[in-house]
């Protein structure tokens, strides 16, 4: 299996990708823990 400029680039996307959901995940937490205080 040889490593091609494109499969190299599809993995930080990855990692990004996963980056986005664990950010949405807190922001959510977040948002309604300032829910329950309001």
């Amino acid at each position: 299996m040889t490593t091609t400029p494109e499969h190299a680039s599809a993995v930080p996307l990855r990692v990004l990708d996963h980056n986005d959901i664990f950010r949405d995940e807190v922001y959510q937490k977040q948002f309604e823990g300032k829910r329950e205080f309001e």
